[in-house]
This record gives structure tokens, sequence and C-alpha cells, in this order.
């Protein structure tokens, strides 16, 4: 018995299975331990070495960050150099401060090596029409996993919505990789549009020969490198125009997406050289979400009556402190950020900072963090989720959000700006990294977008401390915010779909010319008339 034992704790294979099986059951401390056993017998597994650091970046594990980030560097640069697939993921690849041409090389090693094959299934490739008959509609198919009670879930409800397949004449086709969850939200979708198809138990060429069959002229790949994807049907090419867009926040680096859908700020021109696919810029950003259809009950004063700053202890949070939040995932917070979180504590007194429990391991860690830096561990306040139908306004309950640098808040901003929520962001120089100054600056806030990181130390001090001397920046700020919630296009979920629609036809338009996919930048229609009041309904269909 004792020689078994034994021999279970100096076998790396079951050490790191076993730091697998903890990691699964969110025990990350645990699995953490086991990938380190590992690590200490097999001392250059590059796999152990990347599962373990990023669990130790999910819980801000940072004892050993400095030396660490120079072995990931070094690993990544001697994989790429070699032409072979890195053993870091691209999903976790883009909370770590590489460049684009790294994170490029990442996705195109990783789509050779785990997609391309696929494409040998294929008897002959695929053919395909060059134009469209005469009356014919322009069929678009949409493959994703993320339908139903999930964050792109919800946002893409008021796609379906508000596509009008007869006065636009496009014809919308939805692939979905996962069965239905049975919720609100799906059954909506189910309710909007009539072509959905679950390819979940389809082989890669089945799926693919029944994306074809059906004559789909451009497919949307809306997963990327994330969970549920099925790139290895884009890489058979099913369709002669293919498009990355919304899950994966960067380029798959492959030859056979043709596009990625942008704006002038998260895709300008002259980061092309970032991306594999040919850009498509989007008059009024990229972004697309539904919250007037799904949360438009946080913009009813009654209901809102509920989330005053009296109501915070409801919430945990104290009534008398000026509060500094961020509600991302706790991976995307770096040694560096924190430290400057913790110097505009300092610097305020008067103030705490709001967090998430994403998860609740990592609140040991920033606890001891905050104390060597000289902060109470008391002033880092940690909460659960809120209920659904509550989170948004819950949100509003901040004062100040601060964003994270290396990878931005995406939907979690969106949610926070539909609260009325101000954001502190920077403008970098990756897709993933400028999302929330595109977002500030369509909603016409552009001081909140800092130089660098000392500038946005020093907005963030000024803003507070003029708040808590009762000063009105901050709450101008969020009256902007808050008007832009049914005026700005950031919003306008109608709008977005038509400019969307727009877009659709021109690179197809393109197509049937013969020219190969380039960048196209789609202007704004300046006739369009319509406000979100018009359309946006009184209560919620969801809660």
């Amino acid at each position: 018995m004792l020689i078994k034992f034994w021999r279970l704790f100096t076998n790396p294979t079951t050490l790191h299975n076993l730091g697998s099986t903890y990691s699964m059951g969110g025990k990350y401390k645990e699995a953490i331990k086991y990938y380190s056993m590992a690590l200490e017998l097999v001392p250059d597994s590059v796999v152990t070495f990347f599962e373990m650091l990023n669990l130790k970046m999910t819980i801000c594990d940072w004892g050993s960050y400095d030396e660490e980030m120079k072995r990931l560097n070094y690993i990544v640069n001697v994989e790429l150099a070699n032409s072979q697939k890195s053993g870091l993921a691209s999903w976790y690849a883009v909370n770590y401060p590489l460049s684009a041409e790294t994170l490029k090389k990442i996705g195109y090693f990783y789509g050779m090596h785990d997609h391309a094959p696929a494409a040998k299934l294929l008897p002959k490739p695929f053919q395909y029409k060059k134009k469209l008959a005469t009356g014919e509609k322009l069929k678009i198919g949409i493959v994703t996993g993320d339908t139903g009670d999930t964050n792109v879930g919800r946002d893409i409800v008021g796609w379906f919505r508000h596509h009008n397949e007869y006065e636009s004449g496009i014809e919308l086709y939805l692939y979905t990789n996962k069965p239905s969850d049975g919720s609100v939200f799906f059954r909506d979708i189910q309710k909007n549009c009539k072509n959905i198809h679950e390819i979940q138990s389809l082989s890669d060429l089945s799926a693919a020969n029944l994306i074809h069959s059906h004559g789909i002229y451009i497919l949307i790949n809306l997963n990327g490198y994330t969970k549920y994807s099925r790139n290895e049907i884009f890489a058979m090419r099913p369709a002669p125009i293919q498009i990355n867009f919304k899950g994966y926040p960067g380029t798959l680096g492959v030859s056979w997406m043709d596009y990625i859908l942008g704006d002038e700020i998260t895709t300008p021109f002259e980061n092309e050289y970032h991306f594999s696919e040919k850009i498509i810029q989007m008059p009024h950003g990229y972004f697309m979400a539904s919250y007037p259809d799904v949360f438009p009950h946080i913009l009813d004063p009654e209901y809102m009556k509920q989330f005053t700053v009296e109501s915070r202890q409801k919430w945990g949070l104290p009534v008398d402190k000026f509060i500094f939040a961020d509600f991302n995932h706790l991976r995307k917070v770096t040694p560096s950020l924190y430290k400057t979180w913790m110097n505009i504590l300092k610097s305020v007194p008067e103030s705490v900072l709001w967090l998430l429990r994403l998860p609740e391991e990592a609140e040991e860690y920033l606890r001891k963090e905050a104390r060597n830096n000289g902060v109470d561990p008391d002033r880092i306040i940690f909460t659960n989720f809120a209920p659904i139908k509550d989170h948004l306004a819950v949100k509003s309950l901040a004062d100040l959000f601060l964003d994270t640098i290396v990878f931005n808040a995406h939907g979690t901003a969106m949610d926070s700006f539909w609260a009325g929520l101000p954001i502190l962001t920077t403008l970098g120089d990756q897709l993933h990294k400028r999302v929330t100054a595109d977002f500030l600056t369509i909603l016409g806030v552009p001081e909140l977008i800092a130089r660098d990181l000392e500038d946005y130390e020093e907005k963030a001090i000024s803003l507070a401390k003029d708040s808590i001397r009762g000063g009105d920046q901050l709450k101008q700020l969020r009256k902007k915010i808050e008007e832009g919630r049914q005026t700005s296009p950031l919003f306008d979920t109608l709008r977005w779909v038509a400019d969307w629609q727009r877009a659709m036809k021109e690179i197809w338009k393109n197509y049937e010319l013969g020219k190969k996919p380039a960048h196209i930048k789609i202007p704004s229609d300046d006739s369009w008339d319509q406000r979100i009041s018009d359309w946006m309904p009184k209560t919620s269909d969801f809660f």
C-alpha cells in the first residue's frame, strides 16, 4: 500500500491529472499544488506549466509573476520559432502581455495544427455560385455555441428580433453547437429565426455539408477560439465568405477566415498587420448587444428606486465611501495594475475597491497584496453575483469603474454603461485592449480615456477627490452616459442591424465582382431618423 502511494506521488502524469481534476472542480489552489509537484519531477513540461500558470493568474497568485512571465515568453518564442502549436491556448494568451504579432502566430499554429486537417476529409473542395439569381436572397449563416442564457446569447437576441428578411433581402440561418438550454433567451431567438439547426451531434464534415447544402453565401464564426467552437467546419470552407466576429477578441490567424468585423477604433486599418483577416469597419461600433430589448427596466425610474446610495448596505457595500469598482474576471488583473489601484486607494482615504468573486479563491491573494501595498485589506470588498435581472442595477451603486488594461472589459463594460456607471480606461495597442475606449468614444465621453497607467491613476484620484468635495465632474460624466443610453448608437440595436446588413451586402458585391476580400469602411447612414425610444419595449420579455 505504501509503495502504491509513493508511486502515485512520484508519477508526473498522475499528478498532472490530479491537477486537472481539481481545476475542473473549481479548486484552483489544490490544482496548482499538484501541477507544481508534477513540475518538480518534469520541469520542462510545457503543458503542465501553462495549466498551472493560467490558474495562478485566475486566482491572482503573483508570488513568482516576473519569473513566470519570463519563462512564458521564452517558451512561446521557442515554440513559434519552431513552427509549433503553442501550449498556451489562444483564449488564455489574450490575458497576457503578448505582442499582436505573437498572438497572431499563436492563432495560426493553433488553427493549422488543430483545425486545418479537417479540410482533408472533403472528397473535393466545395463549389460556390458566383452571383445571386434575380430575386434570390443573400443567405447568411451564424455558427455558435453561445445561444440561450449566456452573455453572448443575451447579446444576440436583438440581432434576430430586428432583422427583417423581406426588407433587407438577407435570410439568416443559425447553426447551434449546443443543445437548447430551454431559456427564454433561446426561445426568443427561435421565435424570430425560422432557420435554426442544431449541429452539436453532427461530425464536422456532416455539418459543413449541411451548411453548404443550404446555399450559405456568408458564414459567421461567433466563437473563434472559445468554448463550443467548431473551427474545423470553417477550415472546410462551406461558404465562399467567412467572417470572424465577437466571440474571440482578435485574429484567428488563419487563411480560411476572410474578414473580421470591427470599427475604426478597435481595428484601425493601420493595425492591419495584427490580423490575417481583412477588416470590416462598422460605422457606429462593432459590438452587437441587445440591452434595450433585454434590460429596458434599468431605465425605469420606479424600478431603480431600489438601487440608491442608501441601499448599498443591502449588497454589502458602505453608504459613506467613494466606491471604485472592477467587475471583470480577476484573471485580467496584473500586479502593476493592482499596485496602481492600491496607490489610488492610498491617495483617496475615503474610498474602497469593490470586486466580484471571480473566482472566490482570488480573495485571499488580493487581500494579501493590499496589505503588502500598505492598504487595509478590509477596504477591498468582495461580493457574489447579483441575480441576472438586477445585476446591472447593482453595478450602478459604484462611483467609478476602474478598467483592466491588458484585456479590457467588453460585455462587462456594456453592462456597466447601461447601468450609467462611468468607466476609466486606457487606449491599448490591440483589439482586446481598445474596446472600452471604443465604447466611451461612441458615447461621447473621451475624457475617461487615459493616456497611460500614470494618467489613469491621476484621473481616478482627481475624479474621486472632486466628488468627495461635492464637485460635479463625475456627475456630469454619469449624466452623459445615462443620456447616451437612449441617444447613442452604442445601444441602438436596430441601427447596428441595419449597418451590419449594409456591410454584408458590400462584401458580397465585392465577391460578385470577382475581387479578393479587401478592407472596407461602412459609411454612416445619415438619413437614419429612428430613436431607441421609438422601438424599445416598455418592459422586458425576459424577466
